[in-house]
């Protein structure tokens, strides 16, 4: 009788693992889901014929962000102000200066012909 308590208890220890397990997974995906959709709905609608994507860039010396937004914003944002915005609460960026050296994720604008794809 002593070997079967045990072996049920071990059943019941593998059981709470497993389940304890798979709630870990799932509050990760959650997790993903929601922070990826708190990224889109920062996203600025592109024309038909535009996606807006986002790229890693290299902060060389002497980049401002306003070079930058001059340099990838395109035509889908408005306003330069909104455009650099989006790009310090990407990167949590909390002043205007940049450091020479870093990389920052910045969306760019990318102008797709019908027929076009991005995998070959």
């Amino acid at each position: 009788m002593n070997t079967y308590l045990k072996k049920n208890a071990k059943k019941a220890r593998a059981r709470r693992q497993f389940l304890l397990i798979l709630a870990a997974f799932f509050a990760a995906v959650c997790l993903f889901l929601a922070l990826g959709g708190r990224m889109r709905s920062g996203q600025v609608q592109a024309s038909s014929n535009q996606e807006v994507c986002y790229t890693s860039i290299r902060v060389d010396a002497g980049d401002t962000l306003w070079d930058i937004a001059d340099t990838y914003m395109g035509t889908a944002y408005d306003d330069r102000e909104d455009y650099i915005d989006e790009v310090k609460a990407i990167n949590h960026i909390t002043e205007d200066a940049l450091q020479a050296g870093s990389y920052i994720i910045v969306p760019s604008v990318m102008t797709v012909d019908q027929g076009d794809s991005l995998y070959r």
